[in-house]
């Protein structure tokens, strides 16, 4: 992923119990310029994320956004979106500092 980048709008994520990559979806925002894009972190840097989210909204509860769904024989899918949090901006650097992400869409 371009080393520049470092703001991220965040709007939803998904994951699956059995897999440790977690689908990021959102719109960076370059200088001037935006574009939604997905993201593929890991579930330790989701933690990285929803910290970000819960220190810049106080009201931040992630269980309030939180579905999941049975995806198969001991496997749930979980998904959250993120409308209607004040800020849902995050910074990558620190994201982007302790592993690697994969830009899959831009």
């Amino acid at each position: 992923m371009n080393a520049n980048v470092k703001k991220l709008q965040i709007s939803s994520f998904l994951f699956e119990t059995n897999d440790s990559d977690v689908l990021l979806k959102g719109i960076i925002s370059q200088g001037a310029m935006s574009f939604e894009t997905e993201l593929i972190i890991t579930q330790t840097q989701l933690n990285m994320v929803m910290n970000q989210l819960k220190s810049q909204n106080a009201d931040f509860e992630l269980s309030d956004h939180l579905e999941t769904t049975p995806s198969g024989p001991d496997t749930d899918m979980y998904f959250a979106h993120f409308e209607g949090i004040s800020n849902s901006f995050i910074d990558l650097s620190d994201v982007q500092n302790t592993d690697s992400i994969r830009q899959i869409r831009a």
